[in-house]
């Protein structure tokens, strides 16, 4: 009923709002970590990559023995599928990531090609005030530098901020606060060298280098 309400709110006002819910699936009965768009625009994105022991215990049938002796319910979120329908918004294209997703370079480079903003949301109050806040922020700034496409990166207690495609933070939010933050972002189209040939230039010269220093290291009689 509070989505139902939601939509027609934002189809009323003629808005936008994408948010992070759980979304029960009942057939089959599956459970995931998603981002949901409701408005003028709906969409649906599941995540792919969850975090291990947080979301899924991994090797199942081995750990389903210990939790039921804890009287510890399991986790049972599912994966996404790779190729999930893309979030569209006013004729520009969304490329959405949850939480650590943005730590994958490989996973946003491929998820990001014809796509033009980047949005990712996290909930890092596990992390309580350690360096892990800033941590993800770098790995988020990275990203935008990788991909040239600016990022707006949503955090529960985490920091909330709008980063341009040169990795640089433009505005942010106070960490831990309820706070709005208003600003404006660019649309960017193309494919930067990394999103179109990947990372075997990159392997490619660590080997060449090796080849010549161990060149230059073999003795001469």
């Amino acid at each position: 009923n509070y989505i139902h309400s939601l939509r027609d709110l934002l189809t009323r006002t003629h808005s936008n709002l994408l948010f992070g819910t759980q979304l029960f699936q009942q057939n089959p009965p599956r459970y995931y970590n998603a981002m949901m768009l409701l408005g003028n625009h709906e969409g649906l994105y599941r995540k792919q990559h969850l975090v291990p022991f947080g979301e899924y215990y991994p090797l199942q049938s081995l750990v389903q023995p210990i939790l039921t002796l804890l009287h510890m319910p399991p986790n049972g979120f599912s994966s996404g599928a790779p190729n999930q329908p893309p979030l569209k918004v006013n004729g520009f294209t969304i490329a959405p990531f949850i939480c650590y997703e943005i730590a994958y370079p490989n996973l946003v480079r491929q998820q990001t090609k014809n796509k033009q903003l980047i949005v990712v949301i996290s909930d890092d109050s596990w992390f309580g005030d350690s360096i892990a806040l800033n941590q993800q922020l770098q790995m988020t700034q990275m990203r935008a530098i990788e991909t040239g496409r600016y990022v707006l990166a949503c955090n529960n207690t985490g920091i909330t901020a709008i980063i341009n495609p040169e990795g640089k933070v433009i505005q942010s939010a106070p960490v831990d606060r309820t706070h709005i933050l208003n600003g404006t972002v660019r649309i960017m189209d193309g494919n930067t060298p990394l999103m179109r040939l990947g990372y075997w230039p990159i392997w490619l010269t660590c080997l060449l280098l090796l080849a010549v220093g161990f060149l230059i290291n073999v003795p001469r009689e």
